[in-house]
């Protein structure tokens, strides 16, 4: 009797494992070649970090309310791709971290990931495509998607399904909010299309959904665009729309610290004290602090003639310096990373500036990166060989260096006088046109 009692109790227990196993999501995982013995998986604003085995593995195990897509964050790794998850299906991601391009995702939502994987090309495909008029567009949009979700439907899986329709209707109306992007690559203005106008016109600015998918966002965007007749981001004017057009506080608040920001760390001065007012205007007590350290940064401690702040960064050999240790010279710097396309792009005329100035003793070009893989950066230059000074910013250095430049994205081009004081934190890049007519004004004022 007491043998079949435990039996039954085997058997129960049994089946509530397998119930409970059945009500988590699974992701296994293999990072070849990393760089750290970590590796974190993003959701939303959560965060969780998962240490590696000896052999690079990790497992992760989340029981969700809903199916989601989450984040896979490899160190040094240029690729960050995202895995859906759904309760009782279990995936397994393999990433090399030196060849990002090839990450592999199987297990039971192979199909799925596929799926998403066409799908990111078709999306790529629309957002680009020219076409006759927003009508058309949107037209095609709703067509694109009703395709797109008779493929889903063939997969079998209704929690995906389910997950896809709701994802696929919210992009719709983001893809139909940024056609802007449509007009700006055929050469016409933001505002030329009546249709796109009148849908721009009767968005709800108020409403925290439009928020949370960029439509207001992107409204500030196209307004601001109609309003100065250029395609170019211009986040002064953004906040301007902003503070006029928007009322809700949680949605103001929210924007004005993301738009003050960005311009307070982007380098330029034309509207420094304009962009403060406007953030203090619109930003809730406890939002300040922030943007009142990024104004005293610019308005002082970056102020042009003020003395450059001082920073340690690393040779190709090893050998750490200051930057005062450079100093002598008019400095042009250079803030890259090989990961960063428009850095790259930006190389061959860095090369130019050096081989036109080789004979002035009077100013000097240095490359500094942000590559947080040295490996990668150490083989760009073996490749490469430029023929001037580089540099790196020590991993571990990198956000105290980016907060006290006021640096939100590179490429990013400075310029300091022989004794190491600021003349431009935001210089023209060297393909811009007239930048050796502004170099030759620095160095024969």
């Amino acid at each position: 009797m007491v043998k079949f009692i435990l039996f039954l109790l085997g058997g129960f227990l049994f089946v509530a494992f397998q119930q409970q196993t059945e009500k988590v999501a699974k992701l296994t995982g293999k990072i070849l070649n990393a760089s750290a013995d970590f590796v974190v998986i993003g959701y939303e604003e959560e965060r969780d970090t998962l240490f590696l085995a000896s052999d690079g593995t990790f497992a992760f195990t989340k029981e969700l309310e809903s199916p989601d897509m989450f984040m896979v964050l490899v160190p040094s790794c240029r690729a960050y791709p995202a895995v859906f998850m759904e309760n009782g299906k279990v995936s397994h991601i393999e990433i090399d971290v030196d060849s990002p391009q090839d990450v592999r995702i199987t297990g039971d939502l192979e199909a799925v990931h596929d799926y998403l994987d066409k799908r990111y090309l078709v999306l790529v495909y629309l957002k680009k495509r020219p076409v006759r008029g927003f009508k058309e567009y949107e037209r095609m949009a709703y067509h694109v998607v009703d395709s797109l979700l008779d493929v889903v439907q063939k997969l079998g899986d209704e929690c995906f399904y389910r997950y896809e329709t709701k994802y696929l209707r919210q992009t719709v109306d983001v893809l139909k909010t940024g056609y802007f992007n449509i007009l700006s690559t055929c050469g016409e203005k933001f505002d030329s299309d009546p249709d796109y106008n009148i849908f721009m016109q009767s968005m709800d600015l108020n409403d925290e959904a439009n928020l949370k998918n960029s439509n207001i966002f992107y409204y500030l965007q196209w307004k601001a665009s109609c309003l100065t007749g250029s395609s170019v981001l211009d986040y002064y004017e953004m906040l301007k729309v902003l503070q006029k057009e928007v009322h809700n506080q949680q949605i103001s608040n929210k924007l004005a610290f993301q738009l003050a920001r960005i311009y307070l760390m982007s380098g330029r001065k034309e509207h420094v004290e304009d962009v403060y007012r406007i953030a203090k205007d619109l930003l809730a007590e406890g939002s300040r602090k922030e943007i009142d350290d990024l104004y005293t940064n610019v308005t002082k401690s970056l102020k042009v003639n003020s003395l450059a702040p001082d920073f340690e960064m690393v040779t190709p050999e090893g050998k750490t310096l200051k930057f005062s240790e450079v100093w002598g010279k008019i400095v042009y710097i250079d803030i890259w990373s090989t990961w960063c396309a428009p850095c790259c792009k930006e190389i061959p005329y860095v090369a130019k500036l050096v081989e036109h100035y080789k004979n002035n003793s009077e100013i000097e070009f240095i490359s500094i990166s942000l590559d947080k893989n040295l490996k990668d950066w150490q083989s760009f230059l073996e490749s490469h060989r430029p023929g001037w000074k580089q540099f790196v910013i020590p991993e571990k250095q990198q956000r105290a260096f980016l907060k006290l430049y006021g640096i939100n994205g590179i490429p990013r081009f400075m310029v300091f006088t022989k004794e190491g004081r600021i003349i431009d934190t935001n210089a023209p890049r060297p393909s811009s046109e007239n930048i050796m007519n502004y170099l030759d004004g620095i160095l024969n004022p």
